[in-house]
């Protein structure tokens, strides 16, 4: 519900601070604060690449790890399965949502500061809500939550949305946005069906062992 509050201070800093009348929008980002290239173009032929893409991959990697190989990680994920049952285990859960929602803010300031410390990048005077911020909840849902994941989770809807950006003089915006919509939204469902059948499978293995234990005590 914020979503809004920090649209109009973000609105009204930039009014303040680095406003350019003449274009409507802000000041282009300066030489010494734009994300260097290095040999990424080089390497992708040319592209306009940065090493953004080397950042964004050692966060991904960083998070993995707090994930899955520290006490932390393993408070966050307890809590997130299951807030009363992690109280139970003596699990701080309250230390561990601010922690989470700390964690989260730090990622999305750090896509944040990707995305628009480029050369030529300026913030624009929008009145609505940007797109990269659900576009990433969507991303992290189809891939199961799962920080390597995401990687692959990225590649496929940069993919796609590419291939749409790239046929939208062939068809109308609106049923590119639509293909693009139904792909995401089949290739979850079926992960989420993958998902639901495979802890039916170890549930009714799991009655079955007990069930073999019982006639065998019997």
């Amino acid at each position: 519900m914020l979503n809004y509050v920090a649209l109009y201070v973000s609105r009204l800093l930039i009014l303040r601070t680095m406003y350019d009348p003449g274009r409507g929008s802000s000041l282009e980002v300066a030489s010494t604060a734009a994300i260097p290239a290095w040999f990424l173009p080089n390497v992708f032929g040319g592209a306009k690449v940065n090493i953004g893409i080397l950042i964004a991959l050692t966060a991904v990697i960083f998070i993995h790890i707090l994930l899955n190989r520290t006490t932390i990680g393993f408070e966050l994920k307890s809590v997130g399965l299951s807030r009363p049952a992690a109280h139970y285990a003596g699990i701080r859960e309250r230390r561990s949502v601010v922690v989470s929602m700390v964690v989260a803010g730090c990622l999305a300031g750090l896509a944040g500061a990707l995305f628009y410390l480029d050369v030529d990048r300026r913030f624009g005077l929008s009145s609505g809500i940007v797109e990269q911020g659900f576009t990433g909840i969507a991303i992290a849902l189809l891939a199961l939550s799962a920080p390597l994941g995401v990687i692959f989770a990225a590649f496929f809807y940069g993919v796609i949305y590419r291939g749409g950006w790239l046929i939208q003089t062939s068809y109308r915006e609106e049923i590119i946005d639509i293909i693009i919509g139904f792909i995401i939204y089949f290739s979850a469902l079926s992960l989420f069906t993958k998902q639901v059948i495979a802890n039916y499978i170890r549930r009714k293995t799991k009655r079955d062992i007990e069930l073999q234990e019982k006639v065998g005590d019997v």
